[in-house]
C-alpha cells in the first residue's frame, strides 16, 4: 500500500506539473511569441560566436533520460537542410527536445503524398506546437547545383533527382535577378525554395491547412546565414490566403500516375486494412468528394495487389481488406481456383503485373466455402464429379485433388476439419498453378519483384489468416531463393558480423567513441571546428536530442537526414533522392540508419496493424513502410505462446524496430545510385539508440547483403509516373 500510495502521488504531481507546463508554453504563447523566442535565442547564439558565453543548459543525455511523463514541450517543428554545420538547438539556443527537426538535403518537400509531409504531420499531431518553420540556409549544395544548371542553360535532365526538385526555385531566381552574381542568385534561389517548401506543405496536407485556417498553427520561413550564424525570419507565406482557398484532398485514389507499391508494403497495407474491418473500423470504400471521383474515373488504374478470391457473396474482397476503389485488381470464381494456363484468370493477372505495375498477388479462400465443402463431401462419399449437373462438376474437379489430400491427412477428422484443411491446401494449389501456368508471373517471382501470398478469410470473425508464400516456392520456380528463406525464417541477429572495410570501420569506431562520450557526459570541449563529412545518417525525427550530440561529432562530420521512423520512402521520393544526392556529393564510406528503440511511430504502426482507427494519407505513407518489419515481428512473436501480454508487446516493438532498420537498408539498395556506391565501397549499417540510456547498439550490415548486391536494382527500374504507359512494364 505504501509503494502504491507514494507512486500515485508522484504520478499525480508529474501529471499536474506537465499540464501546467503545457498550459504555459503551449496554450498561452502565440506563434509570434515563439518566433520571437527563437529570434532572441539566435541572437544569443550569434553573440556566443563572438565570445559572449551562453547560459548553461542541461546536458542532452539528461534530456534523453528524462522521465517520459515529463518530455520537453516542443515549441516548433523545423524543416532544414541535412548538411548543417551545427545542430539547430544551438543555432536557436534552445534546450534539447524543444525543437523537433525534419532534415533532407535542400530542405525540400515535393508535391503529393510525401514522406517529409508525413513526418511533419505526424510530429504536429503528437506534439501540437504553434510553429512550423521552414529554414533555408546559405551554402546549400543542391541549391548551388541547381543554380549552376540553370545558368548553363541545361534542361535539367542530366541533374540528380534532388537537384531537379530544386531547379524551379533556381529558375525563378534567374528570372527575378538575371544579372546577379552566382552567390546572390543562390541566395535568392534559397529564399524562393523556402517559400516553395511552405507552399507544398500547405497543399499536401489538409490537416496542416486546417490548423493554419483555425489559427492553431503558423507556417513561417527563415534563412540561416551560415557564415555569421544569423537567422533572418521571413514570416508566413505572402500568398497564404490564396493557397488556403483550395483545401487539399483528405484522401487519395490510386491512379496510373502513382508509382508501384513494393509487394511487402502492399501486404502490410492489406494486413492493416483487414484488421480495421475485423475491428469494426473499416469503411474506406465510401467516396463522396467529387475530385476523388474524377480521379477514379479519369486517372487510370494502379492497384497495389491482385486478389484471386472466391465468388462467394459472403466474402467481399474490397470490403474485408478495407481499401479504396482502385486499390485492388480482383479476380473471382467459385473455389478460388486456376484451372487453365490459357484462361482469363492467368491473362488478367499477367495484365495487372505487366501493364499496371502490380507487385503482389493474394490468393484467398474462406471458411464455409461451398465449393470446397462439396468437394470434400464428394471424396468422403466417393462421388465422381461427373455426377454433378452441367459445369458444376468441372468446378469441383479443380478442387477434388486437394480435398482427397485433406481427407487422407485427416482420415478420422470431421468434415469441418477436413474442409478447413482442404481450403488451405486449395489456396496453395492455386498459387502453384499460377506460377507454373505463367512464364510472366514465374519470372517476376524468381526476380523477387512479385510475391504471391495465401490467405483464408473467416466469414464469422471477419479476420484473415495469412498463410504466407508457398513453402515449396523454390522447388516450384526451380531455383534457390535465399532472400525469401531469410524473410520467412525466425529472425535472430547474426553472431558472425560481416567484414567491415577499413574506412567504414574507422568511421564506426569514431561514432562509437563519440557515443561513449555522450553517455558519460564527457563531450569534446570544442566541437566548432569544421570537418569533412564522415558519414551520412538517416535518423528518426522523433529523437529528442540532435544526432550530432548522440555521436559527439565535430561540425560537418555528419550529413543528417531526420525523418519519422528513419523511413527512406519510395525510390522516386524526396528522402531517397536526398540520400542519393548525399552519397554522390559527399562520397562517404558509411551510410548509417539509426532508429530509436521507443519510437512513437513504431507504436503507431503496431497499433495500425492491430485494428486502430485509420490515419491520414500523409501519415499512412510513413506507417505503411514501417509496418513491413512490424508485420513480421507480430507474426513471429505470435508463434511463441509462452510470453505474457506485456512481454509480447515489448518483444514485438523490439523486434520490429530492428527489422525496420534492416528493411530501410534493403530499400536503399534498390536505388541504382546507392547500389553502385555500395559495390564501390560504401557500407550500409543499421544501429539502434536506446532512449533509456543513450547507448547506440550497432547492428551491422544487412545479413543478406551479398544477395541484395547480386540481386541488383531490378526494383529501381520500376515504372515512375513520368514513364510512358508502353514502358510501364518491368517484366
Amino acid at each position: 500500500f505504501f509503494f502504491f500510495s507514494c507512486n500515485f502521488r508522484r504520478f499525480t504531481f508529474l501529471s499536474i506539473h506537465s499540464f501546467t507546463k503545457m498550459s504555459r508554453s503551449g496554450e498561452t504563447q502565440t506563434g509570434n511569441d515563439i518566433v520571437l523566442e527563437l529570434s532572441r535565442g539566435n541572437k544569443r547564439y550569434v553573440q556566443s560566436r563572438q565570445g559572449l558565453p551562453l547560459a548553461p543548459k542541461r546536458p542532452p543525455i539528461e534530456v534523453l533520460l528524462d522521465d517520459r511523463l515529463l518530455p520537453a514541450q516542443v515549441k516548433a517543428v523545423v524543416i532544414s537542410d541535412a548538411r548543417m554545420l551545427e545542430p539547430l538547438d544551438n543555432v536557436f539556443d534552445q534546450g534539447a527536445g524543444e525543437l523537433m527537426v525534419v532534415r533532407v538535403c535542400g530542405y525540400v518537400c515535393s508535391q503529393g503524398r510525401d514522406i517529409v509531409t508525413g513526418s511533419v504531420e505526424f510530429a504536429l499531431s503528437k506534439m501540437r506546437p504553434r510553429i512550423l518553420l521552414v529554414l533555408g540556409n546559405s551554402g546549400s549544395d543542391p541549391i548551388r547545383d541547381a543554380v549552376e544548371s540553370v545558368r548553363q542553360g541545361s534542361d535539367g535532365k542530366d541533374c540528380m533527382a534532388l537537384v531537379r526538385q530544386v531547379r524551379p526555385s533556381a529558375a525563378d531566381a534567374a528570372m527575378i535577378c538575371p544579372s546577379a552574381s552566382f552567390e546572390d542568385m543562390c541566395a535568392k534561389a534559397a529564399e524562393i525554395n523556402v517559400w516553395k517548401t511552405m507552399e507544398n506543405i500547405l497543399k499536401n496536407s489538409s490537416m496542416i491547412a486546417d490548423q493554419v485556417k483555425a489559427h492553431k498553427l503558423e507556417v513561417h520561413g527563415a534563412y540561416l546565414h551560415t557564415a555569421s550564424g544569423r537567422v533572418t525570419f521571413f514570416g508566413q507565406h505572402p500568398g497564404l490566403q490564396s493557397i488556403l482557398m483550395e483545401r487539399p484532398l483528405e484522401d487519395m485514389i490510386r491512379t496510373a500516375g502513382h508509382p508501384s507499391v513494393p509487394p511487402e508494403v502492399a501486404h502490410a497495407m492489406l494486413y492493416a486494412g483487414n484488421q480495421r474491418y475485423a475491428s469494426g473500423k473499416g469503411g474506406r470504400m465510401k467516396i463522396h468528394d467529387e475530385k476523388l471521383l474524377i480521379q477514379l474515373a479519369e486517372g487510370g488504374q494502379n492497384p497495389i495487389a491482385v486478389v484471386l478470391g472466391c465468388a462467394d457473396s459472403r466474402a467481399p474482397i474490397e470490403t474485408l481488406f478495407d481499401v479504396r476503389p482502385g486499390d485492388l485488381f480482383v479476380l473471382r470464381n467459385a473455389g478460388n481456383t486456376c484451372s487453365s494456363a490459357t484462361g482469363s484468370m492467368i491473362g488478367s493477372a499477367e495484365y495487372a503485373l505487366s501493364q499496371l505495375g502490380t507487385k503482389l498477388i493474394i490468393v484467398t479462400g474462406h471458411t464455409k466455402c461451398g465449393a470446397v465443402t462439396a468437394a470434400v463431401d464428394a471424396v468422403r462419399k466417393n462421388i465422381s464429379y461427373e455426377n454433378y449437373p452441367s459445369n458444376i462438376g468441372a468446378v469441383l474437379q479443380d478442387i477434388l485433388e486437394m480435398a482427397r489430400e485433406a481427407v487422407q491427412q485427416l482420415p478420422g477428422g470431421t468434415i469441418s476439419e477436413q474442409v478447413a484443411l482442404a481450403t488451405k491446401l486449395n489456396v496453395f494449389h492455386t498459387i502453384e498453378r499460377i506460377i507454373k501456368y505463367s512464364s510472366v508471373i514465374s519470372t517476376a517471382v524468381k526476380m523477387g519483384d512479385v510475391q504471391i501470398h495465401g490467405a483464408v478469410y473467416d466469414i464469422f470473425s471477419g479476420s484473415v489468416e495469412w498463410l504466407g508464400q508457398h513453402s515449396a516456392l523454390e522447388e516450384i520456380v526451380g531455383q534457390p531463393m535465399p532472400l525469401l528463406r531469410w524473410r520467412v525464417q525466425k529472425y535472430t541477429r547474426t553472431t558472425t558480423p560481416k567484414a567491415i572495410g577499413a574506412h567504414a570501420k574507422t568511421a564506426i569506431a569514431h561514432l562509437q567513441e563519440g557515443n561513449m562520450r555522450f553517455v558519460t557526459q564527457t563531450p569534446h570541449a570544442d566541437r566548432s571546428q569544421e570537418r569533412e563529412p564522415l558519414a551520412v545518417v538517416v535518423g528518426g525525427a522523433e529523437l529528442r536530442v540532435p544526432i550530432e550530440n548522440i555521436f559527439d561529432t565535430y561540425n560537418g562530420e555528419l550529413i543528417v537526414h531526420r525523418i519519422m521512423g528513419s523511413v527512406v520512402g519510395r525510390l522516386d521520393g524526396t528522402v531517397m533522392a536526398s540520400i542519393e544526392y548525399a552519397v554522390v556529393t559527399y562520397a562517404p564510406k558509411l551510410l548509417l540508419v539509426l532508429v530509436a528503440d521507443q519510437s512513437s511511430i513504431m507504436t503507431a504502426a503496431v497499433n495500425n496493424l492491430s485494428g486502430a482507427d485509420d490515419i491520414s494519407p500523409e501519415q499512412r505513407v510513413l506507417v505503411d513502410r514501417i509496418s513491413v518489419g512490424a508485420v513480421r515481428a507480430m507474426e513471429e512473436v505470435a508463434r511463441d505462446p509462452s510470453c505474457t501480454v506485456a512481454g509480447r508487446v515489448a518483444r514485438v516493438h523490439k523486434l520490429a524496430t530492428e527489422l525496420n532498420a534492416l528493411y530501410m537498408l534493403e530499400s536503399m539498395l534498390k536505388s541504382s545510385v546507392i547500389l553502385e556506391a555500395a559495390k564501390m565501397g560504401l557500407e550500409l549499417h543499421a544501429a539502434i539508440v536506446n532512449e533509456s540510456t543513450g547507448v547506440v547498439d550497432f547492428v551491422g550490415q544487412h545479413p543478406m547483403l551479398e544477395c541484395l548486391l547480386t540481386h541488383g536494382s531490378s526494383s529501381s527500374s520500376s515504372r515512375t509516373p513520368s514513364e510512358p504507359k508502353a514502358q510501364q512494364s518491368r517484366l
